[in-house]
Formats: C-alpha cells, sequence, structure tokens
C-alpha cells in the first residue's frame, strides 16, 4: 500500500445520514413487495429479454443466455 499518498484538499458540504432502501417505482407497479411477502423470491425462474441485441461472448453473460431469436431481417 503507498503511503505518500496526496488527496486532492475538499470538504464535506452534505453527509447522508438515512440509508432506508427505496423500492423503485417499476418494482412496485408489478407488485413485487407483495409477492417477496408471500415466499416469492424468483429462484428458478427463467425470464426473455427483448433487447436490440446483446454480446453473447460477453464474460458477464457466460452460462446464462441459453437461447436467441432474431426477428428482423437483419442478421449483423
Amino acid at each position: 500500500m503507498n503511503e505518500n499518498l496526496n488527496l486532492i484538499p475538499y470538504f464535506i458540504e452534505s453527509e447522508i445520514t438515512d440509508l432506508s432502501y427505496s423500492i423503485p417505482y417499476g418494482v412496485k407497479m408489478i407488485n413485487s413487495p407483495m409477492l417477496w411477502s408471500k415466499g416469492y423470491t424468483g429462484k428458478g425462474v427463467v425470464i426473455a429479454v427483448i433487447d436490440t441485441g446483446c454480446d453473447t461472448k460477453h464474460p458477464a453473460l457466460d452460462g446464462s443466455i441459453i437461447g436467441g431469436r432474431n426477428f428482423t431481417n437483419d442478421d449483423n
């Protein structure tokens, strides 16, 4: 560890002390909190994502993509 660090001078403008979690509107809209309270966690659920494309060779997606379908005439 480098003990000769030189930090840019700074001052604290504000401090966040309330770390309560806020559930996003879209998550509330589909009633997820109610389902969570009934024990539904999503474990074992397969989902479909409609997207304009993704890099199926990306390391972050390795082993997560089980198939794909192109609904256009563009094979690129």
